[in-house]
């Protein structure tokens, strides 16, 4: 019986759109595109979230290929969504949320209609999909600091407003592509995940420190602290408010069979801030779209394209890999949310 996992993640703001997502042994900068504020050179938080359900199922499908349960060679996954809306009575002008995962799930092998049924069904009891089909607990907690920002930063945050500089005087813009994520499996219990102009490998969790790898569940609990930030410092943008920010996220997450997980999220903000201004931010910060998304009940659709070996009989071909790639390319859907779930239109933004 597997045992549960755990993942720790820091998400600092750096300025703009860009966030510095820290997993402990990875770094990551996520940002947004252009059109969005950002510079595009990094992941946007949503396809965090989008890559945490695409490398799980494709991991759990490997594994399962590798053990010799299923006939399959090569396992992609491509990942989108489209967003949902609701009223919403305070600053942020509406809630998003994203109500259905679309998974375009690729692998070649010949399989018999009982083994398709066998792929679906190890997909969709992934630890990701059933954390986002409501298998999962959010606890959220607010912390504000009066010190002014330059009375608190210490080395570290002095370390990141270089970082921050760097990108700003690079000035690179990135073309406005839909938010997705792209995984597929390597070996031994690796996958490859990609991003617009980012990659990154995905293990499980135990060997994740090992590698210094990201995990299904790591990409989770960041995808929820990086969403969290934007919304909180695009809040305090509109409050007019100096501030520093940074979301730890700690997630614990069961075993195969067990109880559900939880992430508890802890926002610390420091600035010379009134009591309306921490009203702004906190409303926004805990109404962010994945945060919305976890506390709901999500749709995970999968639709399963299966490519047959070949005349060899080989259920592992040669160029697997690269077909797999070619099915995902043609799978893209241009109707996948931009970016937007993740770019908070708050009710002073609607007044001006």
């Amino acid at each position: 019986m597997a045992h549960g996992r755990s993942a720790k993640i820091t998400s600092q703001f750096l300025g703009g759109e860009s966030l510095l997502v820290d997993f402990g042994s990875v770094a990551i900068l996520s940002d947004h595109p252009s059109h969005f504020g950002g510079t595009g050179r990094g992941p946007m938080p949503g396809d965090f979230m989008k890559g945490a359900l695409g490398a799980s199922i494709v991991l759990a499908l490997g594994r399962a290929a590798d053990r010799g349960e299923l006939p399959i060679g090569a396992v992609g996954a491509y990942c989108t969504n489209p967003l949902a809306y609701e009223d919403c009575d305070g600053p942020l002008a509406r809630l998003v949320y994203i109500a259905e995962f679309v998974v375009n799930l690729v692998v070649t092998g010949t399989l018999t209609a009982d083994q398709e049924a066998r792929v679906l069904e190890i997909a969709r009891n992934c630890r990701i999909a059933r954390a986002l089909a409501g298998d999962l607990v959010v606890h959220e907690e607010n912390r504000f600091s009066s010190l002014a920002p330059d009375q608190i930063r210490s080395r570290d945050l002095e370390i990141l407003q270089q970082v921050r500089g760097e990108v700003s005087s690079r000035g690179v813009e990135a073309k406005a592509t839909p938010a997705s994520a792209k995984a597929e499996y390597l070996s031994d219990g690796r996958a490859l995940v990609t991003w617009s102009g980012s990659s990154q490998i995905v293990t499980d969790s135990g060997q994740a420190a090992a590698v210094a790898a990201l995990t299904p569940e790591s990409l989770l609990a960041a995808s929820l602290a990086a969403c969290t930030t934007v919304f909180t410092a695009r809040a305090a943008r509109s409050a007019q408010a100096d501030v520093d920010i940074r979301i730890d996220c700690e997630g614990t997450f069961g075993g195969e069979h067990g109880s559900p997980g939880e992430i508890r999220k802890i926002m610390q903000v420091s600035g010379d801030l009134d009591q309306s201004q921490r009203d702004v931010m906190a409303f926004s910060a805990d109404r962010c779209a994945l945060g919305e998304t976890l506390r709901r009940q999500s749709t995970i659709t999968i639709n399963l394209q299966c490519i047959p070996a070949g005349d060899s009989g080989d259920a592992r071909p040669a160029n697997s890999i690269e077909t797999v790639r070619a099915a995902m390319e043609q799978a893209q859907d241009p109707d996948c949310d931009d970016g937007a779930c993740c770019v908070p239109q708050l009710q002073t933004d609607l007044e001006t």
